[in-house]
């Protein structure tokens, strides 16, 4: 159970219990070992850090074929079941594995359920998993014991007449992001029909409710209900990614940098916004950050947003931009130092302005050796108050080395109960985790880490710790 404390002040209880100073903290001399090729449960606790853990989720034993993954560095993909019972991660080669943890005991257990594509959770059931397979939507129910699903249905496919059509074949498939709760869900998804990641035009999203509505980045369709017409934006574009807000009502694009032959990712201009908000199922396309002579100017909205119910936060700086008027940018929520490493936010905990925190990971690729300013390689969470108050719970211990993306920047996703997140790491590289079949480059695996969660409630506070 979650020890409950109730305060009437934020008072330096809470600060003794983590630490939110801005010290510089360097590697524990001894690295932990965690066990080789078979060290899941593995748990390490951190005293520079107020003694706050970290445990071993995958290892060889219940994950295969390579390196485990979490699915997704956008932050807008659920990898915990709403009870915080089990885990989805993924392997190098595609393949979800579903590990089990016990929040209140730390228990890790092996599931014997996997499979073929990239899993995830929805926001109310915990034994409900979903996946798209190629254009089709799937839902699976699955058993007790989490060995095999009870049902695997087709939802929608968005290759229907009234979405993309029937003759639609993607030769890459963008991040398959889910909101709303059963009877209100909504699926986004972006296609590229011509080439991989980079070369996608069409961002799509499909509810039982309003059906299928999409646009096409490089020439401006816009399509909703069988009906064409052109987008307000004069923007045009290859696609990187995109991911649907958690309110629904907007689907968040990111433009590549470069086409597939290396020229300038815009179609049309010399320059492009390095973020867009679609109205789902209008029109209206909106450029996020400030815009001059047509071109795009500080401060800027990069790629690394933090997607919340009522705004994105920017950068370092994590400078709000609302999604009704994102040209304007607002007061920065709170600044990581100007020397800091690259960070990846995560709000699938439900992270919002006046709410809940907003979970960040940073990570040096490659990283020094001797960490030159506070937040190195951290685990943080930024109050959404105002206060602009980070809150750190410790390291990654990352190496930043390996040649994983989604590992070499140690990326984290937030349990839903917000007790614990998870990262990736190779804890150092040179085999504390095993090596991969080449037995030379050291694997990368998944951790949980023990986080304090602050809600306010009027002037009260109550500070909810793992056991």
């Amino acid at each position: 159970m979650w020890r409950i404390e109730i305060m009437l002040f934020l008072v330096s209880v809470v600060a003794a219990q983590v630490r939110m100073d801005t010290n510089t903290t360097q590697l524990p001399t001894a690295l932990p070992s965690w066990g080789g090729a078979t060290g899941a449960g593995s748990k390490w606790c951190n005293a520079a850090f107020a003694g706050y853990c970290i445990i071993r989720l995958t290892d060889t034993s219940n994950t295969t074929k390579g390196t485990s993954l979490t699915t997704a560095d956008t932050g807008a993909v659920r990898l915990v079941a709403n009870d915080s019972q089990h885990v989805i991660v993924r392997n190098n080669e595609g393949v979800s594995f579903v590990v089990g943890f016990n929040p209140t005991t730390e228990a890790v257990t092996k599931t014997l359920f996997s499979m073929p594509y990239a899993l995830q959770f929805g926001q109310d059931q915990p034994s409900v998993l979903y996946y798209l397979d190629h254009t089709a939507i799937h839902r699976i129910i699955m058993n007790a014991s989490w060995t095999a699903s009870l049902s695997d249905v087709v939802l929608y496919n968005y290759a229907a007449v009234a979405c993309l059509g029937t003759s639609f074949v993607p030769t890459w498939t963008g991040t398959f992001s889910i909101q709303g709760t059963t009877g209100a869900m909504q699926f986004g998804a972006s296609f590229s029909t011509t080439g991989p990641q980079g070369s996608g035009r069409y961002v799509v999203v499909w509810s039982a409710a309003n059906g299928c509505s999409f646009i096409n980045t490089a020439t401006g369709l816009y399509r909703n209900g069988g009906v064409a017409n052109p987008t307000n934006s004069v923007w045009r574009f290859y696609l990187h990614d995109s991911v649907l807000s958690p309110n629904g009502l907007w689907a968040v694009i990111t433009p590549t940098v470069h086409q597939p032959s290396g020229a300038v990712g815009c179609l049309t201009q010399a320059k492009c916004p390095t973020m867009l908000f679609w109205r789902v199922g209008t029109s209206n396309v909106t450029v996020c950050g400030p815009v001059a002579d047509g071109k795009w100017v500080p401060p800027y909205c990069d790629g690394h947003l933090a997607v919340l119910s009522s705004t994105v936060l920017s950068g370092r700086q994590n400078v709000q931009h609302s999604y009704a008027d994102p040209n304007v940018p607002h007061t920065s929520m709170g600044e990581l130092s100007a020397t800091s490493p690259d960070s990846h936010p995560s709000e699938v905990n439900g992270a919002d302005i006046g709410g809940k925190p907003l979970f960040v990971g940073t990570q040096q690729v490659a990283s020094p050796s001797v960490y030159p300013t506070w937040g190195y390689n951290e685990i943080m969470s930024l109050a959404l108050d105002g206060s602009k108050k980070w809150t750190r719970y410790g390291q990654t211990l990352n190496s930043g080395n390996s040649p994983n993306f989604v590992c070499q920047n140690a990326i984290i996703d937030v349990f839903q109960q917000g007790n614990y997140v998870l990262f990736t790491s190779d804890m150092g590289g040179n085999g504390r985790l095993g090596f991969e079949s080449d037995g030379k480059t050291s694997r990368c695996d998944v951790f949980v880490m023990e986080v304090v969660h602050e809600l306010k409630f009027g002037a009260n506070w109550v500070v909810q710790k793992a056991p």
